[in-house]
């Protein structure tokens, strides 16, 4: 079933110059895939058990919503032609929300050119939601997730935007760990509260933050700064060029690091877990958090 909302002005119902239009949903889907231009995208639960889509737009967009086979695809279409996008005029951005029934999906792809994109539980349970696997891809926007159940990989990439991450559950919940969490920007910071076997950080021109529990954890940045806060992991690589690394272990480990033009500063406590860190023009500094003798191997 594809469902499209009317692209004539003269068939909108006009709120404040925007297109503003609502489409109820089916009860489940196996995948979900979402597309945006200009439009803000949330992806959260629904609190009435009626799943639907919600959004105003600028009127140069439309809104399509196809059914198929198990999966649902949601995108925003560009209306206008071709020299119409030349000009110092740009079309107001708008907002999208899908609300979806409580259960389990197997993937969410979700990829967006000017908007952000924010995937959350809220209203009540936060296990309403669960997903194999996450996949988000923006180019000017931020990115915003916040979920407790996700078996599979969480992969998150933005050219100019942040990225938020807060994914996973402590293992004595009895549930499935998170497989990997990663996050990439080129022009963006990395935020992330995340429990997960593994993740992987890459930023050219931002810093990247991280708490949590994990089995590996890699970080890299260009031009950033690199901060572990009150972590616990069996091994760590963090990498800088223009920036300093410092962390804050629940646990000590076996310091391998390395700066060309800065200081190090590392425990006297160490363990057998590898902590590699190196940058050229920062300092290293690796501190033990305190009450660590509860911690200790």
């Amino acid at each position: 079933m594809l469902a499209t909302f009317p692209t004539m002005l003269s068939e909108y119902r006009r709120n404040d110059s925007y297109t503003a239009y609502s489409e109820n949903l089916k009860t489940s889907y196996d995948s979900i895939e979402i597309s945006t231009i200009n439009a803000n995208l949330t992806v959260t639960n629904t609190a009435d058990g009626i799943p639907a889509v919600d959004a105003e737009t600028d009127p140069a967009f439309r809104v399509d919503i196809e059914s198929k086979d198990g999966k649902l695809m949601i995108e925003e279409v560009d209306l206008r032609k071709w020299y119409q996008k030349i000009g110092i005029f740009s079309p107001k951005p708008g907002k999208i929300e899908v609300r979806l029934a409580d259960g389990e999906y197997s993937d969410l792809n979700v990829e967006s050119d000017n908007g952000d994109i924010v995937i959350k539980v809220d209203l009540h349970d936060m296990r309403a939601l669960s997903f194999g696997d996450i996949s988000t891809n923006t180019v000017n926007g931020d990115t915003d997730i916040n979920l407790l159940t996700v078996s599979g990989i969480v992969l998150s990439k933005s050219k100019n935007g942040n990225i938020n991450l807060v994914i996973g559950h402590d293992p004595a919940e009895g549930l499935p760990w998170t497989s990997l969490v990663s996050g990439m920007t080129t022009n963006g910071n990395i935020t992330d509260q995340s429990v997960a076997g593994a993740k992987s950080f890459t930023t050219g021109n931002g810093r990247i933050t991280s708490t949590g529990r994990f089995g590996m954890l890699y970080a890299k940045t260009v031009n950033g700064d690199i901060e572990l806060n009150s972590v616990l992991g069996d091994k760590v690589n963090a990498e800088s060029v223009n920036g300093a690394i410092k962390a804050i272990l629940l646990k000590p480990m076996n310091y391998v690091t390395s700066s060309k033009n800065g200081r190090v500063t590392v425990p006297k406590e160490t363990g057998e877990s590898p902590f590699v860190a190196s940058t050229v023009n920062g300092d290293i500094t690796i501190e033990i958090a305190a009450g660590i003798e509860l911690l200790d191997d």
